[in-house]
């Protein structure tokens, strides 16, 4: 805890302030998990307006569900978002600044929690149609920046395992233990491949999910041969079995929002469960990765920086301020230089990570604006359109394609951290 002159402010290291900000999101996403309690939304049925409308009760359960998860994150964002002008403001004002970003933790969960409740007075309309289009982009974003993350961890724990074996005492302990654990890996990768042919890409109208598997298994082999060609130095299989595992997870994941009962067994369970509120494994899972990287990104900011530096991406991204590194003397002159917060892009950046959280609890989907409406049904040329049923597809579509892109981009990065050294040695 550092304690600020002048008005005896307290506050808190930089990566202890982002790890606060990060524990403010946990708290928003539990609160969220209370829309998958049927009383929390029957209550919410009960005492609002939302149903009032020619419905039915199912529908309307779910319309009230969306529409409490959403406006739930909408306060989250406005409150980030506010964080972010008002730094946007004080930046000329350094030390005002530091206060900001490091400081009034009470004050900043109140209103954190009162931006929450204040949401949840928003009238139904358009506004969550238009988050859930704006999700799709920021989950994408911060899916890519996840990638990097995911590399840098695998090639960390690849780092600190040969690191045991030269350095330890019983030397074939660990290197057994690595063994086990690259070969457990790879068994897993190769038997969830073996099952993504004979479940997703079994019919001859599949050729998207045989193309998009083939061309991940293609990929995965390639940098699994990368990873232990003699010229390439600080990586190995353990590394290479990390991203080809969750390279495999992730397929799973894209191929899962396929809106094609044929080519995806699990469409139909999908309707049933996760569009009406019941807690799924692979919701689970992408929120424990997400918070985990954020957490490790946060925590091993100069290593992630090290490896931009390797892959010459270092000047796209940055880490760490100037400031940050002076902290550690608060006692300066408070008139200091001119300096541009990092924690205004971490604030913009927390907005991000909350689209993402939205749309992977959401399913990439809400039902606000449609049910219940006059656009419920819309009439074609040949038949009538159920345009609830329209949305669902529509997002499935967008979830699964850019996912796929991901997948792609993930593995074709962690080849390039693989090469560039060797291509680019300067």
């Amino acid at each position: 805890m550092v304690r600020m002159a002048l008005c005896d402010v307290q506050t808190v290291k930089p990566k202890h302030g982002r790890l606060i900000y990060i524990a403010f999101i946990l708290f928003g996403v539990l609160t969220s998990m209370l829309t998958f309690l049927p009383t929390f939304r029957r209550f919410f049925v009960a005492h609002s307006q939302y149903c009032s409308r020619n419905t039915s009760q199912g529908k309307c359960d779910n319309l009230v569900g969306h529409i409490l998860l959403y406006r739930i994150y909408i306060g989250m964002m406005l409150f980030f978002l506010i964080l972010a002008i008002i730094d946007c403001q004080l930046t000329v004002f350094t030390t005002f600044s530091l206060w900001l970003e490091n400081g009034f933790w009470f004050i900043k969960f109140h209103l954190f929690c009162l931006s929450i409740l204040l949401s949840l007075l928003i009238p139904e309309g358009h506004l969550s149609n238009a988050i859930m289009h704006l999700g799709w982009i920021g989950s994408f974003i911060v899916m890519v920046i996840q990638l990097v993350l995911i590399i840098d961890l695998a090639k960390t724990l690849n780092a600190y395992w040969v690191e045991r074996m030269e350095l330890s005492t019983r030397p074939n302990a660990w290197y057994f233990s690595m063994l086990f654990l690259t070969s457990l890996l790879y068994t897993l990768s190769l038997v969830l491949v073996v099952y993504f042919y004979a479940t997703y890409a079994l019919s001859k109208d599949c050729r998207t999910n045989l193309i998009f598997i083939t061309s991940v298994v293609l990929l995965t082999v390639a940098a699994s041969l990368l990873s232990i060609h003699p010229k390439v130095r600080e990586t190995g299989l353990l590394q290479a079995g990390i991203v080809t595992s969750y390279s495999i997870y992730f397929a799973w994941t894209c191929m899962s929002h396929y809106p094609y009962s044929a080519c995806n067994p699990t469409w139909n369970l999908l309707i049933v469960t996760e569009f009406n509120f019941h807690l799924q494994f692979n919701m689970i899972f992408d929120l424990f990765v997400t918070f985990a990287l954020l957490v490790y990104g946060v925590v091993r900011v100069p290593s992630v920086q090290h490896l931009l530096a390797s892959i010459s991406l270092v000047d796209c991204c940055i880490f760490q301020s100037q400031e940050e590194n002076n902290l550690e003397c608060p006692a300066e002159d408070n008139e200091r230089p001119l300096v541009v917060s990092t924690f205004l892009i971490f604030y913009l950046f927390l907005i991000l990570i909350c689209l993402h959280l939205l749309m992977t609890i959401s399913n990439f989907y809400t039902p606000e604006g449609i049910v219940g409406t006059e656009d419920e049904v819309v009439e074609s040329e040949y038949k009538l359109i159920d345009m609830d049923d329209y949305v669902k597809s529509l997002s499935q579509w967008v979830a699964s394609c850019l996912k796929m892109i991901v997948c792609v981009v993930f593995l074709l990065m962690y080849m390039w951290t693989i090469l560039a050294p060797v291509i680019l040695p300067h």
